[in-house]
């Protein structure tokens, strides 16, 4: 999502210009704590001379609530507003396992933030009731995804393709998805799913196979991003060209 945000900044001209600092490593490869370190140093010295606009925080659980915290409070000490975008899918669990003196820490960090974006009305009531922030400083940003910027359709105009795409697990919602589409309504359609993404893909395959589904499912495991759209069929017609497949339509 990250690399969404920069690619669209910077396709769009947008300024001032933002400037990544990984804090993590690349992909959760590598020595985490010099990564750390390292950002730590940057954003001191970059603030110290007066080069940074804003600080853009993302936040998960756990350890990623030190590390975004830690800057929290120096960029409170530089005098340089900063923005918490919190992703964190399991942070209510996190944080109600916390002893009390822990969770007023967290609260009284997030509230230094010049603002707290969330990804949606759940989280924004939960941060504002329960973790106490002040509501004019809570936004909610919808998680996005960028424009493929390609036609693709169904080979045949009465099928319906429909595509999953994330990792592959029950808190993502696919085994909700093969549900409704096994139910009378819906299984005897004519549609056919794609499912892309990392993970045990054992128990999906079994359920789709005991809802009698399976020739309607196509796992293609891990994909990368730039070839998701791979996963969809691609309809030609008289106006696509006979090599390249694009549609000149």
């Amino acid at each position: 999502m990250v690399d969404n945000f920069m690619t669209e900044w910077e396709q769009r001209e947008r300024r001032p210009p933002l400037v990544l600092v990984d804090s993590y490593g690349n992909k959760g490869k590598g020595f985490m704590p010099a990564y750390f370190v390292s950002a730590f140093w940057c954003v001191l010295f970059n603030g110290l001379c007066g080069r940074i606009g804003l600080l853009h925080l993302h936040m998960a659980e756990c350890g990623s609530v030190l590390r975004k915290g830690l800057l929290v409070w120096l960029a409170r000490l530089l005098k340089v507003p900063a923005v918490v975008h919190i992703h964190a899918a399991e942070f209510i669990d996190f944080y109600a396992t916390l002893p009390r003196v822990l969770q007023r820490i967290v609260s009284a960090t997030l509230r230094y933030a010049t603002r707290c974006i969330v990804l949606g009305t759940t989280y924004r009531e939960y941060f504002i009731n329960v973790v106490g922030l002040d509501a004019s400083r809570v936004e909610i940003v919808f998680n996005g995804v960028p424009d493929p910027n390609i036609q693709r359709q169904a080979p045949r105009p009465t099928t319906c393709e429909l595509l999953f795409a994330g990792v592959l697990n029950e808190r993502k919602g696919l085994q909700d998805l093969l549900t409704a589409l096994a139910s009378d309504r819906l299984r005897h359609g004519p549609w056919h799913l794609a499912i892309a993404g990392n993970g045990d893909d054992t128990p999906f395959r079994k359920q789709s196979e005991m809802t009698g589904l399976a020739d309607k499912i196509t796992f293609h495991g891990w994909t990368a991003p730039s070839k998701i759209t791979t996963c969809l069929p691609l309809r030609t017609c008289w106006f696509c060209h006979p090599a390249t497949k694009a549609c000149r339509w």
